[in-house]
């Protein structure tokens, strides 16, 4: 069976508005210096008159954090009982180039006892164990394509482990000698490699990791480690219950659980001394929390912000009509051919800001030849928590049709600290029909 890849994603969204806006950022997110005390816009203390004198005007009520919270998907399947490995064993596989193998070693035995890790038990995953870390016996080539990594995995999985439960994770970490993997889907992934095609329990699940070093790549353990856990084979968790069809189109198809919290800022996890980002949290989602939770005592880094566009018109999904554990129904604008509608973008916060946040539309599914752009225009671009910004779009004067008859859309956000570092807000999409 061919091998499917997950990718971790640095999703075109993400790198697309930081060039927009003047930023540089891979990987989502950053760490940066500790943000100067907050204000939010909205919040009103009184004022000063041009004579100096103190206006009477009453304080107006403090704006809650989040003044409005967004309607989220949660993550589920495609399948009615979501495959995981509930108990993972995950096997290091270091190359003699590859870096801090002893720091690694003992940063995955740390991180499957972590606060972050605690995150994966609502989806079934729980204890894990750390395998004795193999050694291969030279480098690989400067050069590999990810058919040769499938090929190297099938041919010596059997001497990593003679036995196997099923639950093993091998974490190939491959060193900077190696300079190019051809075709890799991602900054890391994780795919199955199969040594029996005909035989279901012959899966050999893995991950790879292009590494640089512990403090550079700890994010991208974790990553695809909670990713192969949670998500096998693409039998677990990649698929959000609602519109479906605007969120996997901003997530190249796998809206995995590590992938929807890639946008939001790094954080220093303390049990683990390295800088992690969460991991989407359903149990949060329907507690009506950010789901990309990040401790209160991370000063560096801010809780999850964004803009939501409120669509208020629904259909049958485009997308998920055969998946049992989705509402298979996708929030949509009817927009005729040429014509214009203004929808609301509301904003949102789940703790203060540094800065009002700024605001771009991205179209996710645009055509090479651009027959299908729309055209997208806000009467402002800066806001803050519980501002409403009006977007109007405008269709193309082609009717859409074929494949993808729809539009989708993400409303993008970012805020700049007063040092200069640029924090990414969570991306949510929208869908355009005529």
């Amino acid at each position: 069976m061919k091998s499917l890849f997950h990718k971790t994603s640095t999703f075109p969204a993400i790198i697309l508005l930081a060039a927009a806006l003047g930023g540089c950022g891979g990987g989502g997110g950053n760490t940066s210096s500790a943000p100067s005390t907050a204000s939010n816009s909205s919040q009103d203390s009184g004022s000063t008159s041009s004579s100096g004198s103190t206006s009477t005007t009453p304080a107006q009520p403090a704006v809650p954090y989040p003044a409005f919270t967004p309607p989220l998907p949660v993550i589920t399947s495609h399948v009615a009982k979501p495959q995981v490995i509930a108990h993972p064993i995950v096997i290091p596989v270091f190359f003699p180039g590859t870096p801090d193998q002893s720091a690694t070693a003992g940063y995955l035995q740390s991180l499957v006892q972590s606060n972050n890790w605690g995150t994966l038990a609502q989806y079934g995953v729980t204890t894990a164990t750390i395998g004795t870390p193999i050694v291969a016996s030279s480098n690989p080539p400067a050069t590999v394509t990810t058919t040769d990594i499938d090929n190297f995995v099938g041919a010596n999985a059997a001497a990593w482990t003679p036995s196997p439960t099923g639950s093993e994770i091998y974490v190939l970490f491959y060193p900077t000698s190696t300079t190019s993997i051809a075709n890799n889907p991602g900054v890391g992934y994780h795919t199955v490699r199969w040594l029996n095609p005909a035989n279901f329990n012959s899966a050999v699940e893995y991950a790879v990791i292009p590494y640089k070093s512990l403090q550079a790549d700890a994010y991208l353990i974790y990553h695809e480690i909670a990713e192969t856990a949670t998500d096998p084979n693409i039998q677990g968790y990649y698929w959000p219950n609602i519109d479906s069809t605007a969120w996997l189109s901003m997530y190249d198809g796998y809206m995995e659980l590590a992938d929807a919290c890639t946008a939001t800022d790094f954080f220093p996890e303390s049990d683990l001394g390295q800088a992690e980002h969460a991991i989407f949290s359903d149990a949060n989602v329907l507690a009506g929390q950010s789901p990309c939770s990040i401790p209160s005592s991370a000063a560096n880094s801010l809780q999850m912000f964004g803009g939501f566009p409120v669509l208020t018109a629904t259909q049958a999904s485009q997308k998920s009509s055969l998946n049992p554990n989705a509402q298979n129904i996708d929030h949509v604008v009817h927009i005729a051919p040429g014509a214009s509608v203004t929808i609301p973008v509301k904003l949102f916060s789940y703790g203060p800001l540094p800065a009002a946040i700024n605001v771009q539309i991205l179209q996710l599914n645009l055509a090479s030849d651009k027959s299908n752009a729309a055209t997208f225009t806000l009467d402002k671009s800066t806001g803050n928590n519980g501002d409403t910004i009006n977007l109007t779009i405008t269709a193309p004067s082609t009717a859409l049709s074929g494949s993808t008859p729809y539009i989708t859309f993400s409303v993008l956000t970012m805020v700049r600290d007063s040092s200069g570092n640029e924090h990414y807000g969570y991306p949510f999409p929208g869908m355009v029909v005529n």
